[in-house]
């Protein structure tokens, strides 16, 4: 997880600042990611475990528009904690991060395609990945939406 630069924010045209809720229970590294985001102009919302995630989206008065979980947290995993948050926000962007390769989860709850980086990353990999979750699709290009 090397430092990296030169990767643009949320991108031109956007109204409102971007909400990423970030959930990782290593302090360290949610920290790291957190300054990461912000430096790139997110609002970062931040939570140790799939509980408070699930608190802090429920009193977070605007949009929340992509969650970054990692897969294995404990207690809750990430696909559960997806599960329950994509219930009441069902337009959530969502973007695991895992140690233990893609294998661990090869499709979203729904059937959907999955959004997935493998620690360890370089920080601009995952500002990168979270501006190209949030970027429309080329003309022609199918999008992939829940069954």
């Amino acid at each position: 997880m090397n430092g990296g630069t030169g990767t643009e924010g949320p991108g031109p045209g956007t109204q409102r600042p971007v909400t990423v809720l970030l959930v990782e229970d290593q302090d360290a590294i949610r920290k790291l990611f957190q300054m990461a985001l912000t430096a790139q102009g997110y609002r970062v919302v931040a939570a140790p475990a799939g509980e408070e995630a699930i608190r802090i989206c429920s009193a977070h008065p605007g949009p929340v528009d992509v969650l970054v979980t990692d897969v294995n947290l404990p207690g809750m995993k990430g696909p559960e904690l997806t599960r329950v948050l994509q219930g009441s926000r069902p337009g959530l962007k969502v973007l695991y991060l895992s140690g233990y390769g893609s294998d661990v989860c090869t499709s979203g709850p729904t059937g959907g395609m999955l959004h997935f980086l493998q620690k360890p990353f370089q920080l601009d990999v995952l500002a990168r990945k979270v501006r190209d979750m949030l970027a429309p699709a080329p003309a022609g290009e199918a999008v992939p939406t829940p069954a």
